[in-house]
């Protein structure tokens, strides 16, 4: 998904630089933004990332997946920019994930996706934004944990309200535009258009709508869909939308034979004619190496622990 690096006063970031060298990605561009300095990093696969540019400056740049309307990648950009300075952002029109970046009188505008999959985090101390966790706890001398939030990342699978495991770094909302300041971040600074339910739609019908609508533009650009099923009522939804949108996607699910998932899981692919990949994790190498690389892959903080 490539990755990003912004630092609001000069500064090359060599310990940021090299978490992400650790984590496979590529040399980085550079190029300024006033008194800032911004590395793009490409993906994993070698695609450049977007980045428009004028004069010694960049005017926007993005690392991820961006769609916007029917355009894509960087006319998607160029498209997103010229709204996000005129204050009329599309929120039905946008989708993907990823993090855009964009120059405007007000100040420099990140902007991520409205699901908030692609995540942003900031450092509070000097205002350092970075979407790899790892990055910016790199560049911290001597890193405090937050032991709320490892509570809740333990037992939750994720810190609330914005906080990470490490004081001081925290993950932006960019679910809206936010101006990036010097060591901090207001929400909400460019208007966004957001267009509320009619009056005679539920909520439920309204998100049901945007699922349907988002899932049928994912079959379209991806060769192939990959979900996990369980007897938990996300994943089963989740399967129910792939085939409303006509996608018949690749099936997985993690456990032992004999426990309730990995047995409805079957059920349920059977009944469908559907192929499930199963592993059984029970029985994995704990080795210390594998929780390091799970740490990289994950930038840190793996959704289902760094045991899994």
């Amino acid at each position: 998904m490539g990755a990003l690096l912004f630092f609001p006063t000069r500064g090359s970031g060599p310990a940021a630089d090299r978490a992400l060298r650790r984590q496979g990605f590529a040399a980085g561009t550079t190029v300024t933004h006033g008194d800032g300095v911004l590395t793009l990093y490409p993906r994993l696969l070698g695609e450049a990332p977007l980045l428009a540019c004028a004069g010694a400056g960049f005017t926007s740049a993005a690392t991820g997946t961006l769609y916007y309307g029917s355009d894509a990648g960087a006319a998607a950009l160029a498209r997103l920019a010229a709204d996000v300075r005129s204050g009329t952002v599309d929120r039905d029109a946008l989708f993907g994930s990823f993090c855009a970046l964009v120059a405007t009188e007000r100040g420099l505008v990140a902007l991520g996706d409205p699901m908030g999959t692609y995540h942003v985090f900031l450092d509070r101390r000097d205002g350092r934004v970075a979407t790899s966790l790892l990055a910016l706890l790199a560049e911290q001398p001597s890193p405090v944990v937050d032991r709320q939030a490892v509570y809740e990342y333990v037992f939750d699978g994720a810190s609330f309200g914005g906080a990470t495991p490490f004081r001081g770094i925290a993950l932006l909302d960019v679910t809206g535009p936010v101006v990036l300041h010097t060591a901090t971040a207001e929400n909400g600074a460019v208007p966004v258009r957001i267009a509320p339910p009619a009056p005679d739609e539920s909520l439920a019908d309204a998100i049901g709508d945007r699922l349907v609508a988002r899932l049928r533009a994912m079959a379209g650009s991806a060769p192939c869909l990959n979900t996990a099923i369980s007897g938990d009522y996300d994943s089963r939804q989740t399967l129910a939308l792939c085939l409303a949108v006509g996608a018949t996607p690749r099936l997985h699910v993690y456990g032992r034979p004999y426990d309730a998932d990995v047995r409805i899981a079957w059920t349920i692919a059977d009944a469908l004619g559907l192929e499930v990949m199963h592993a059984d994790k029970s029985a994995a190498s704990q080795e210390l190496g594998r929780f390091a690389e799970n740490a990289l892959m994950f930038d840190g903080t793996p959704p289902d622990g760094v045991a899994d």
